[in-house]
């Protein structure tokens, strides 16, 4: 028997579809003939937490810091136990192994970590698992490597890993005690709030510029139609491309106005192709824009609609292309998503013969685009929201197969000496896939001239516009928009534009050459959502309606970290590492030993307080146990406690003990591990009153410490 290990279940279906044979199910895998095809569904195993490792870990300690481990012991996530130990059953009995991970470190190291976890020693096969199309599995089988030849990679996956994971721990806990609150740091996580704060501070020391522009209005073949005036940049009344004083275009219209001037109109027949299927990404703006939701709610959605309904594919995906055999499978998936979309939808021209742009392997790296499985899905079923984006997924599939949508142009121009005042008007003439296109899919705003209504019924050629009236209208420069949660994560994807070093602006590409939905990008399709909820969460970023914006937290916190760490330059300079790992020009902890120097430099140059925040109207009673941070006495009408500030923490002191109030003043006591003032308390037993202390105990909980009344002496 030869066990075949897949990545995802799609790729376990279609590496089983590829071979020959009956399949029968068994559990999570699939039996056909000698090969047993069994997946992972991403990430089994996780590095364990420091304090699985020394519960010295589990209390927040300066000394204990920096957090290091290598190697860093793993764990089965408890999700996963059950699929793994089948895994576990089939090593026993397998003559070897077929690795079929996805082609990158990733897909690497969580095959890998697998077989390590058990002590797999037999012999292992690499197959590339970059084309999934049935021809392409079966070429794949013919020529696949030996794994040995591929460790590397996944060794520099395992590698970023416990860098991540001694950063994030290291840092965060230093910058905590050091600052007495909790201030989460992470590699992806503090450059994306250092795009909302570079944002905040653009648009909040923006100064407002006056411009200018000049209309007129002309006529033509007795049609009044108004222009604007379109000076070439190289204009010396232009600065930056604007003209900042009104005084140039007053000498231009005084002169100009009542002249007749040759004109000439053109129109231009343009088609226009289909936008691309989605890849995660996309398919979160759009749904932002048209309905509001969240990128971490479109991640939710998207998964249930996979998990439950297997209504479309793989949905992380980052890529906006499909395959030739996604092609050759067209009528059969249009067939049944259109039976799932209803009649309504039989009257669209869709035809499965015509190839879109979207079919092109060259641009697939890993992925393929977001789109319908085809199986059958109750559309009445679905909640609304997963109707809703199903309805976009499956439409934006369906534009592939209907006609480009065809325009007429036409454009008037009018020549003078202080240069061209330009009109145009756009008739659709043939809406093409546009027929399945709502407002949230149009074009962007541009800087091309008004739509001039009628201007279509000119016939091409020259004429004579004379100049009737003319405008100057005053404008005033914005500043840039804020972020909202979907435009940040889009911004992720392409962090590189706001690099400005060469070096690490190289790497950020080179880090994703291949990739058409990225393009020198931090984080992956899979985190961003999450990094940008959580960073709301922490209190970094706050939501203003639909925009974020920092908090005063965000910004002390991002302004008082250096640059070293809180810039996009940590992943480029880590993804070298990585590189030099895979390709064997340094060892798999070169990039664990760089971090941890980095970490320690970060450590002591950076272990004053310098984020000033203003504390909540709280009591503090002490410092936490656990992670060093305040305790604040919180007492409402849902909470009566003594609970440590950072409410990541798991500390909570109860009010009330033993039947008994402790005050604010035995409370401090106890976090300072000394024994309260007497208190009285009530035998559960007997019902009589006694006096006794509290203590801490090492592991937090109470001991009742009975005080022994004094007996009175009897006279003599």
């Amino acid at each position: 028997m030869i066990l075949i290990i897949a990545e995802k279940k799609e790729l376990a279906n279609a590496i089983a579809d590829a071979l020959s044979g009956t399949a029968e199910k068994e559990g999570f895998a699939i039996r056909k003939g000698e090969y047993v095809i069994t997946y992972l569904g991403g990430h089994a195993m996780e590095l364990v937490d420091p304090e699985e490792i020394d519960e010295k870990y589990a209390k927040w300690s300066a000394e204990d810091l920096p957090i290091y481990f290598y190697p860093w012991p793993q764990k089965v996530k408890s999700e996963k136990e059950t699929m793994v130990n089948q895994i576990d059953a089939y090593l026993e009995d397998c003559d070897y192994v077929i690795h079929a991970g996805d082609n990158d470190d990733e897909g690497q190291l969580l095959v890998d970590e697998v077989l390590t976890h058990f002590d797999y020693t037999g012999k292992v096969m690499r197959l590339d698992t970059g084309n999934t199309t049935r021809e392409g599995l079966k070429k794949a089988f013919l020529r696949m490597d030996d794994n040995r030849e591929h460790i590397a990679a996944g060794k520099a996956a395992y590698a970023r890993a416990i860098a991540d994971k001694s950063f994030g721990y290291s840092l965060t806990r230093h910058f905590s005690i050091v600052n007495g609150c909790k201030l989460n740091v992470g590699r992806v996580q503090t450059p994306t709030l250092g795009l909302v704060v570079e944002r905040d501070r653009q648009i909040e020391s923006h100064e407002k510029t006056y411009f200018y522009n000049l209309f007129g209005d002309f006529l033509v073949e007795n049609q009044t139609i108004r222009a604007k005036f379109m000076p070439k940049e190289d204009n010396p009344i232009l600065t930056d491309g604007k003209c900042l004083e009104s005084k140039s275009l007053e000498d231009i219209r005084d002169k100009l106005l009542c002249k007749t001037l040759p004109a000439s109109v053109l129109t231009r027949n343009l088609k226009e192709a289909a936008p691309l299927p989605f890849n995660l990404v996309k398919l979160q703006s759009y749904c932002d824009k048209k309905w509001g939701y969240s990128p971490a709610d479109v991640m939710e959605i998207t998964q249930h609609l996979r998990d439950e309904y297997r209504a479309i594919t793989y949905n992380r995906s980052d890529c906006q292309y499909l395959t030739d055999e996604h092609f050759a499978e067209a009528p059969e998936t249009v067939a049944k998503t259109l039976k799932n979309l209803g009649e309504s939808m039989q009257e669209y021209p869709i035809d499965t013969a015509r190839k879109s742009k979207a079919f092109n392997a060259k641009y697939i790296k890993l992925h393929f685009a977001i789109i319908p499985t085809g199986e059958p899905v109750a559309i009445e079923k679905l909640t609304e929201r997963e109707k809703n984006v199903y309805l976009a997924i499956a439409k934006r599939y369906l534009m592939q197969f209907l006609p480009e949508a065809q325009k007429e142009k036409t454009e008037l121009k009018i020549d003078s000496s202080f240069g061209p005042f330009i009109a145009s008007e756009t008739i659709l003439t043939m809406p093409g896939w546009k027929m399945l296109e709502d407002a949230s899919e149009s074009e962007e705003e541009t800087e091309e001239p008004e739509e001039a209504a009628g201007l279509s019924n000119l016939t091409d050629g020259n004429y004579k516009a004379v100049c009737s009236s003319m405008e100057i209208k005053q404008s005033e420069t914005k500043p840039p928009k804020r972020y909202t949660p979907a435009s940040l994560n889009e911004d992720l994807t392409r962090i590189v534009k706001y690099v400005s070093n060469p070096k690490i602006k190289e790497l950020l590409l080179k880090k994703d050459d291949g990739k058409k939905g990225e393009n020198g990008s931090i984080g992956t399709t899979a985190t961003r959502a999450m990094i940008i909820d959580n960073l709301i969460k922490r209190e970094y970023l706050t939501m203003s309606g639909k925009n974020l914006i920092s908090t005063e937290k965000g910004r002390a916190f991002y302004n008082a970290l250096p640059d070293e760490i809180k810039k996009a330059d940590t992943t480029a300079l880590w993804y070298a590492h990585q590189e030099a790992i895979t390709e064997g020009r340094e060892e798999a902890n070169a990039l664990t030993e760089s971090v941890l120097k980095t970490i320690k430099r970060v450590m002591n140059s950076c272990n004053e307080p310098t984020i000033q925040i203003a504390k909540k109207d709280a009591e503090i009673v002490g410092k936490c146990p656990l992670c060093g941070n305040d305790v604040e006495h919180i007492s409402n009408a849902k909470l009566k406690a003594y609970r440590c500030s950072n409410r990541e923490c798991k500390f909570i002191l109860w009010e009330t003990a033993f039947g008994s109030k402790i005050s604010a003043e035995n409370a401090k006591k106890l976090l300072a591990g000394q024994s309260t003032n007497a208190i009285s308390f009530k035998s559960k037993k007997t019902g009589k009153a006694f006096k006794g202390k509290l203590k801490m105990k090492p592991d937090q909980t109470l001991a009742l410490e009975f005080i022994q009344s004094k007996t009175p002496q009897k006279k003599k």
